[in-house]
């Protein structure tokens, strides 16, 4: 029994013997439909010769047709992985009918391609293993298909979150305003219930927000205060940390961008929250501080712009940290979900701004971000 298909390298094989007048046809299309795929597909006979490969893997690969003759499936992967490849991921496609994974493949010049792979044991009717096809798709990274997998479950995760972060304010708003409702207008408590009440409908819009970013919705722009968003950030840590020195240094200069509020508040949250997050229980002082930027140090088009500092006093971060810090799912905390920076950077640069994270002097972190301001 013989190959019945065979793609572009068809002068590499014998047509089967006991094809019908229609038949050919039929296998013409499927060379045609094989060729179209942007995959490799490469198929080998039971002892590792190739038999046929389509456009696809020869383009990707950079082999002639001189130098596909002959080629063993070893040829394609390094050395120290060939015979790993032919001791493992094939001995698994014998047993189980298929394999897939994350290996190199090697092209012409002798360069490596990462890929995700899949082997296929074509059997005959008695079971006997007769040869293999490989499907393989190049990736930039090993690390992008479980990255991607990773956010389709945050994806999933963030809308059941959101639903029930709901199903929680409700009750705490509704509660908060009838305590309001009864308590003395001078009274003290009165502030707390506002600020409660404040503090629910912004994790009520931040929620209405996620929702929207794992929908992949448009962000509603305005005019936004950073300077307003500062000032109840450091309310919202004093009362979290009362141990620590919060400080916000005011300006009289215009701290207003266009951009979206709940994103915006959830950049400056960051970044504040990092600086608390960095003192762990020890005493310290987080500041923050705006003042308009030099474009040119700031390595911006021409414009106006707010410099927003965030700055701890705190362990700070060494070399290795800060080249992974913007990294999804990087953290130096165990608790950590390691996607608060990397969300912030993505937030400041659709904001048509900026954010870096370095060493502070003569310790401790300094967060920057820059965005553009509000021009009358």
């Amino acid at each position: 029994m013989r190959l019945v298909v065979s793609f572009p390298l068809m002068r590499l094989m014998r047509p089967p013997e006991s094809l019908s007048d229609d038949e050919p046809l039929r296998w013409s299309e499927l060379s045609e439909v094989l060729d179209a795929l942007p995959d490799i597909i490469a198929t080998f006979d039971r002892d590792g010769r190739l038999l046929c490969m389509n456009t696809a893997g020869i383009d990707r690969l950079g082999y002639t047709a001189h130098k596909l003759r002959g080629l063993l499936l070893t040829d394609l992967y390094p050395e120290p992985d060939a015979e790993r490849v032919v001791v493992g991921p094939l001995q698994e496609a014998i047993t189980r009918g298929s394999w897939s994974g994350i290996a190199p493949l090697v092209a012409a010049d002798a360069s490596r391609i990462k890929t995700q792979q899949r082997w296929v044991a074509h059997r005959a009717d008695k079971g006997r293993t007769l040869r293999f096809t490989l499907v393989a798709r190049p990736v930039q990274d090993a690390s992008d298909i479980e990255l991607r997998n990773r956010r389709e479950g945050l994806v999933a995760t963030s809308l059941g979150l959101v639903h029930d972060m709901n199903n929680c304010l409700g009750p705490i708003s509704a509660y908060a305003d009838l305590a309001s409702a009864v308590v003395e207008t001078d009274s003290p408590a009165q502030r707390y219930f506002e600020q409660i009440l404040r503090a629910a409908a912004r994790c009520s819009a931040l929620a209405a927000r996620l929702s929207d970013l794992a929908r992949a919705r448009q962000p509603e722009l305005t005019s936004v205060d950073i300077a307003e968003i500062a000032r109840e950030t450091v309310s919202w840590l004093k009362v979290s940390r009362p141990d620590l020195k919060i400080e916000l240094s005011s300006t009289d200069l215009s701290t207003k961008v266009f951009g979206d509020p709940v994103q915006l508040h959830q950049v400056v949250m960051n970044l504040a929250r990092n600086g608390v997050e960095a003192l762990s229980d020890r005493a310290g002082s987080v500041s923050i501080r705006m003042d308009h930027a030099d474009p040119e140090r700031a390595t911006l088009p021409a414009g106006s712009y707010l410099r927003l500092e965030v700055r701890d006093d705190g362990r700070g971060i060494d070399d290795e940290t800060q080249a992974h810090i913007f990294e999804p799912f990087f953290s130096t905390r165990p608790e950590g979900s390691g996607l608060g920076l990397a969300v912030s950077r993505d937030i400041v640069q659709a904001h048509q701004g900026i954010l870096k994270i370095e060493p502070a002097i003569p310790k401790g972190t300094l967060a920057v971000v820059y965005l553009p301001l509000v021009t009358p």
